[in-house]
C-alpha cells in the first residue's frame, strides 16, 4: 500500500498514512479471522453429509440456505450501518456465530443444520457489510481502489485458505475437530476489531446520515442536498456483474471436492490453496492499477480470464488441469471483485455507502446461492454441463460492463 506519502503526512480525509495502513490491515485481519470460522466448514459439511448418504441435490439446497440468508440480511445491515454505525453489528455477529458449530454437530439432522446455515448466513452477511462500511466511510476515498483490494485479500484468504484448512482437518482429524476449531475464530476476530477501532477511532463513532463514523480522524460529510442519494443504476449494474462472477464461486467451493472424487482426482485441496494464492498476488497490485488507469479494462480482462478458468474446470480430468484452472480462476476473480467494489464506492456518497454495500454485496450471496443450487443439479446431470454453463455467465455480463461505463455515464473507462 505504499506511496510517496510518509507516515506523518495527512491526506484529504484527515488521516495520516500510518492511520490508513493500520485501519486497513486491522480490519482485514478481523474480517479474515471471522470469515475463516465459517469457510472452514463450507466444503466439509457437504462431504460429511455425502458420507451419511445425502443426495447431492439436497446437499446443494441446504448449502444455498446460507447464501440466501446472507443475501436477505445485507440490505437491512446496510441501512443499520448508515443509521447507527457498524460496531454494534460486528459485535453482535461475533456473539451469534458461536451457536453455529453447535447446530452443525447434530449427526446430519436437517432442521438444526438449516438453522445453523441461516444463522451463519445472517452473521457473515452482516459482518461483511459492516466491515466494508466501516472502511468505506472512514478511509480516504482517493485511496479506495487500493484499500478495497487489500481488504478483499482478507476476504478471499478466509474463503480459500479456510476451505483448504477445513478440508485438510476433515481428512486427518474428522468433522468434529473442524467444528471445534471454527468456534475459536469469532471471539478472536472481535478482539482484533476492538483493538483496531480503539487505535484508529480513539474518539468513538458518530451515527446518522451526515457524520463520518470516526471522530477525531476522518473527515466530516458536508451537509447538502443529494448527499445521501444512492446511485442505483451503478449499484444495480455492478451487482449483476458480480452475480455472474460468484455463480461459479458457489458451485466450485461447495462441490469441487465431490466432483474431484467422482473423477478420481487426488489432491483437490490444492485447488483452493493455489486459487487463493493467485488471488492474493493479483490483488497486491490490481488496486493501484484501478486507481491509476480506471476499472473498465481491468474488469473486462478479468471476466474473460475467469470464464476460461471455469471452462477448463468443466473438462479437467488430470491434476495439472486442476492447477491451471485454479490459476486462471484466481487471476480473474482476484482482479474483478475489488475493481467492481471500488467502482461502487467511488460513485456513492459517504452517507449512503452502507446501503450501497448492502445491496451490492447481496448480489454476491445471490450468485453463490445460485451456484450452490446449480451444483446440486449434478445429481441429475454432469459437472461438465454445469461448469460449462457457469463459464458463459461472465462473458454475458460484459454487456452490463459496457453499460456501466458507457459514454456519458457518471463513470469513465479511465
Amino acid at each position: 500500500m505504499g506511496d510517496a506519502n510518509v507516515a506523518g503526512d495527512v491526506d484529504s480525509a484527515g488521516m495520516n498514512r500510518a492511520s490508513v495502513v493500520g485501519l486497513t490491515l486491522g480490519m482485514s485481519l478481523a474480517a479474515a479471522v471471522f470469515l475463516t470460522g465459517y469457510y472452514m466448514l463450507l466444503p466439509v459439511l457437504p462431504q460429511s453429509l455425502r458420507a451419511l448418504g445425502w443426495p447431492k441435490n439436497e446437499i446443494g439446497a441446504l448449502s444455498s440456505i446460507f447464501a440466501v440468508a446472507s443475501l436477505a440480511i445485507r440490505p437491512a445491515a446496510g441501512i443499520l450501518v448508515d443509521r447507527s454505525g457498524p460496531s454494534r453489528l460486528l459485535l453482535a455477529c461475533g456473539a451469534v456465530f458461536l451457536a453455529v458449530p453447535i447446530l452443525f454437530d447434530t449427526g446430519g439432522t436437517f432442521a438444526p443444520l438449516m438453522v445453523g446455515q441461516i444463522l451463519a448466513g445472517l452473521c457473515v452477511g452482516t459482518f461483511t457489510v459492516a466491515s466494508n462500511g466501516f472502511l468505506a466511510i472512514v478511509a480516504p476515498t482517493r485511496h479506495m481502489g487500493e484499500i478495497t483490494a487489500w481488504f478483499s485479500i482478507a476476504l478471499v484468504a478466509a474463503k480459500g485458505f479456510g476451505s483448504a484448512v477445513g478440508t485438510s482437518l476433515y481428512d486427518v482429524m474428522g468433522y468434529r475437530w473442524v467444528l471445534a476449531f471454527s468456534a475459536i475464530f469469532a471471539p478472536l476476530s472481535l478482539a482484533v476489531f476492538l483493538i483496531t477501532r480503539r487505535a484508529t477511532c480513539p474518539g468513538g463513532e458518530r451515527t446518522g446520515p451526515r457524520a463520518a463514523q470516526c471522530v477525531g480522524g476522518a473527515r466530516e460529510v458536508e451537509p447538502g442536498r443529494g448527499e445521501s442519494r444512492l446511485n442505483g443504476s451503478a449499484v444495480l449494474l455492478a451487482a449483476l456483474i458480480l452475480i455472474t462472477i460468484t455463480l461459479s464461486f458457489g458451485g466450485i467451493m461447495t462441490f469441487l471436492p465431490i466432483m474431484a472424487k467422482e473423477r478420481g482426482l487426488g489432491g483437490y485441496g490444492q485447488y483452493f490453496l493455489i486459487q487463493t494464492s493467485v488471488v492474493i498476488f493479483i490483488r497486491l497490485f490490481s488496486g493501484r492499477i484501478v486507481d491509476t488507469l480506471g476499472a473498465f479494462w481491468v474488469i473486462l480482462v478479468a471476466l474473460i480470464v475467469l470464464s476460461a478458468g471455469v471452462a477448463l474446470l468443466a473438462v479437467a480430468d488430470t491434476p495439472g488441469m486442476l492447477v491451471l484452472s485454479a490459476i486462471l480462476y484466481g487471476a480473474g476473480y482476484g482482479a474483478s471483485f475489488p475493481s467492481l467494489t471500488a467502482t461502487v464506492v467511488k460513485q456513492t456518497p459517504v452517507a449512503s455507502r452502507g446501503r450501497a454495500f448492502g445491496y451490492y454485496t447481496a448480489a454476491q450471496d445471490l450468485g453463490v446461492a445460485l451456484g450452490q443450487a446449480c451444483g446440486g443439479l449434478s445429481q441429475f446431470t454432469s459437472f461438465r454441463t454445469i461448469y460449462s454453463g457457469m463459464a458463459l455467465a461472465p462473458l454475458v455480463s460484459i454487456v452490463f460492463l459496457l453499460r456501466l461505463f458507457r459514454p456519458g455515464s457518471s463513470m469513465s473507462r479511465g
